[in-house]
């Protein structure tokens, strides 16, 4: 006996299947290649040297909007980034250096 309503949906089932392992494949080549911080977030990429220590610099974005965060991606010497207690602008980020370095920042 044929249940021509279960062929039907053995059909679709296997489209689906297929299109799960495709989708799984394009989602490893993407995480297996890297993700691109910038391709990916709204962030601009930024570096900048302190030359003055706990004193507020002005570190200039292009990013287009007030940032809400930033992250150190590289620094030269012993010292933590943090933020200045200032209001950023959208093109403006003010931070202080616990040391003189140069960072660079991923500003979001």
């Amino acid at each position: 006996m044929k249940f021509e309503g279960m062929q039907a949906g053995l059909k679709d089932l296997e489209d689906i299947s297929r299109a799960l392992v495709s989708l799984s494949d394009e989602l490893k080549k993407i995480i297996n290649n890297g993700i691109v911080w910038t391709d990916n977030l709204d962030s601009v990429k930024v570096e900048h040297t302190f030359t003055t220590v706990d004193t507020e610099e002005e570190v200039a974005i292009t990013l287009g909007r007030v940032p809400v965060g930033f992250t150190v991606t590289s620094i030269d010497e012993k010292a933590i980034i943090y933020e200045s207690g200032s209001t950023h602008t959208q093109s403006i980020l003010y931070l202080k250096a616990s040391a003189t370095c140069t960072v660079t920042l991923y500003v979001f």
